[in-house]
């Protein structure tokens, strides 16, 4: 079996201290992270970066961020974690519906979302020890 590329995660976070604190979990937990602020450059960035999984904040740019689930599930299937600013079950619903694979509130410890991401990562890698 030959070396498994570092996976890389795609992150939509408009808050510049949660998209911060977002990427150093990620890469603490050994992944490589393409931050973006807005859903104008997380959906080109999507098809340009092919990231391994996609964190966004559906809340991004007055709910453009759903533009950029949209770009994700354009590509196959791309594991995606939905964060939602409110915890609300419709948009909980909805994000399931539109294909995510997780959702989660925003104050959500980086910790645990990358652990979560690095699962989703491994999961989506046949090729990876775990992997499907």
């Amino acid at each position: 079996m030959g070396q498994l590329e570092t996976p890389l995660v795609l992150v939509l976070e408009p808050q510049r201290a949660l998209a911060e604190a977002i990427g150093i979990a990620l890469r603490g937990a050994g992944l490589q992270v393409v931050s973006c602020r807005h859903a104008a450059e997380a959906v080109p960035a999507v098809a340009f970066h092919r990231p391994s999984v996609v964190v966004i904040d559906v809340g991004a740019d007055d709910g453009h961020g759903w533009d950029v689930l949209a770009a994700a599930r354009d590509h196959g299937h791309l594991p995606a974690i939905v964060l939602d600013a409110d915890d609300d079950a419709a948009v909980r619903r909805a994000a399931y519906a539109a294909g995510a694979d997780d959702v989660l509130p925003t104050t959500v410890d980086p910790a645990d979302l990358a652990a979560r991401v690095v699962a989703l990562a491994r999961r989506a890698r046949p090729d990876a020890p775990g992997g499907t």
